[in-house]
């Protein structure tokens, strides 16, 4: 079944070589916090808030809200912008000595959420990517190598397209809006 998803004509394949993680294989992301590292996180998903006119938001499998004064156009966010927050809320967890505890925090239904949203969404998009054993001299023993080549979606071409399509406010949600849009029913 084909459900429109408004930034499908963004997505395009590249091939990627993932970071270990270990040693000094780590990317901005994996550093210990720092403003620096706050930055590259947080420009992940800056344009996370989108709007799509009222011709695609009519073709989608969920009804979403029109936007207050520009009713021929709805709002959206692409998931993959909304699990990056989750998984930097997780990682500023991992430093409550430099992260200020706020409502979310490790122990919170927030982070339930975001825990249950990012399983969700990796055994929905099922990387199979194989995961290698390679022999290593210096432990002389063969070990898992994470950091191999994956056939992975561009990105940057998606975070263009939502820069593009940016509401860069949020608008009042208890500000109700008459909206007569259909949705057609999928099977």
């Amino acid at each position: 079944m084909y459900v429109l998803a408004p930034a499908q004509d963004a997505i395009r394949y590249e091939t990627i070589k993932f970071h270990s993680g270990f040693g000094s294989d780590l990317p901005i992301y994996d550093q210990p916090p720092s403003p620096e590292v706050d930055a590259a996180w947080e420009s992940l998903y800056e344009f996370a808030l989108n709007k799509v006119p009222r011709n695609e938001a009519a073709l989608m499998a969920n009804k979403t809200y029109p936007i207050l004064g520009e009713e021929d156009h709805y709002m959206i966010a692409l998931d993959v912008f909304h699990e990056l927050h989750c998984l930097n809320e997780m990682r500023k967890a991992m430093y409550p000595e430099y992260y200020p505890v706020t409502d979310e925090g490790i122990h919170t239904p927030h982070m339930r959420h975001c825990i249950s949203s990012l399983r969700q969404s990796i055994a929905c998009s099922a990387d199979i990517t194989p995961i290698v054993w390679q022999w290593s001299e210096r432990s002389q023993a063969a070990k898992e190598r994470s950091d191999v080549v994956h056939s992975c979606r561009d990105f940057q071409k998606l975070k263009s397209w939502a820069e593009n399509h940016f509401v860069p406010l949020q608008q009042n949600m208890s500000v109700y809006i008459e909206d007569d849009l259909e949705i057609p029913t999928f099977r």
